[in-house]
């Protein structure tokens, strides 16, 4: 008598022979990482995964009245979908939705991406992760990198998740592999929008051009930024440390004394922002860039755009996925210093002096009275 059809069991191993065949290719195709995730992305539009081309996305730069500083805008109407993730949302008999239908757990994504999504594996610290081809990217080239165990964004979680220390040193591990990308943790309420899975977010540069908040950091002295400084003349509290790409331990630990201490200040209300890049210079020296933004939960967004404040706008490019956000833009109505308090509205850090005291950052000022 035939048994019958397990196809349940017939899909999953269908999508285990796919993954393997795709990793395989990937390896194949480069060693490195960002030569990994390149192939990654090109298989990932060729096979429908991805559809959004990135063709209707539309930047432009706004500048201030003195025409010194500048802030970058990007109508992007497709990146509002992803709230509602991409494919299906129920699974189909056989399968069962784990973790309320985690769009970063594998298990889901085997059925509700019909086995599209293939994601390339990174180790970091002797943590497994995947990094999955975000189907509504900010930018070419753009990554979910999360962990395989389904475990909360929230960096406090305790027994449920990572420690801060384990968060930060992971996050400079994996930029510390990505030259040319721009690599960033969004907090709980910081722009984070699936809160119960750890992830990162990286891109990969449009250039060479540096972000506005990269900018204001590098009119800062070399010797404040190595030891550790707040970047002046911009409209939020961001903190700002360099140093050499070996010494990703030492810059880590520096942004836990920066992320403890503004534990210290709101408690389970602390949420942050951190963003880390690999610079290689003309001359070969390979130097590793991190910045903290101090959030707090009751602050997610500012008033005039739709989207939260995460990691992309805190560097200086404002995210509009509207169409009456568009109809402002077009009628001059968001400006230098409509982005500027948009910044500004979600900046709490500055109304704690403790936090500036325990910082050992008094006497550098956050910058929002300069615009």
């Amino acid at each position: 008598m035939n048994q019958p059809l397990d196809i349940r069991t017939l899909i999953t191993d269908q999508y285990c022979r796919s993954e393997r065949d795709v990793r395989a290719y990937l390896d194949g195709i480069a060693a490195d990482l960002p030569g990994k995730l390149r192939a990654l992305q090109k298989h990932q539009f060729s096979v429908g995964f991805v559809k959004d081309p990135l063709e209707n996305i539309f930047r432009c730069r706004i500048v201030s009245a003195s025409r010194y500083q500048h802030f970058l805008i990007q109508y992007n109407p497709e990146r509002s979908k992803r709230h509602a993730g991409a494919g299906r949302l129920r699974p189909p008999p056989e399968f069962a939705s784990v973790n309320g239908g985690c769009f970063l757990c594998r298990s889901n994504i085997i059925w509700q991406q019909s086995g599209l999504e293939i994601g390339c594996a990174i180790n970091l610290n002797g943590r497994d992760y995947t990094a999955w081809t975000s189907p509504f990217p900010l930018k070419p080239g753009h990554f979910i990198v999360a962990t395989n165990a389904h475990t909360p964004q929230k960096w406090s979680a305790g027994d449920a998740g990572f420690t801060l220390d384990e968060l930060l040193k992971d996050l400079l591990s994996l930029a510390a592999q990505l030259p040319g990308y721009v690599v960033f943790y969004n907090g709980e309420n910081a722009g984070a929008t699936i809160p119960h899975h750890r992830h990162f977010q990286a891109f990969e540069r449009d250039g060479c051009e540096q972000f506005p908040l990269e900018q204001a950091a590098a009119a800062s002295s070399s010797t404040a930024c190595r030891a550790g400084t707040v970047v002046d003349n911009y409209p939020l509290t961001a903190l700002y440390v360099r140093g050499a790409s070996t010494e990703t331990g030492t810059l880590a630990e520096k942004a836990r004394e920066w992320a403890n201490a503004w534990t210290e200040t709101c408690g389970d209300m602390a949420t942050m922002n951190v963003i880390s890049s690999l610079e290689i210079r003309s001359d070969g020296t390979r130097e590793m860039h991190v910045f903290l933004v101090p959030r707090h939960q009751h602050f997610p967004r500012a008033s005039g755009i739709s989207s939260a404040v995460g990691g992309l706008e805190v560097m200086g490019e404002i995210v509009l996925t509207t169409e009456e956000e568009k109809r402002r833009l077009d009628s001059g109505q968001i400006t230098f210093d409509f982005v500027c308090g948009v910044l500004a509205g979600v900046d709490i850090a500055k109304q704690f002096a403790a936090f500036r005291q325990c910082t050992s950052l008094v006497s550098a000022g956050c910058g929002v009275d300069k615009f």
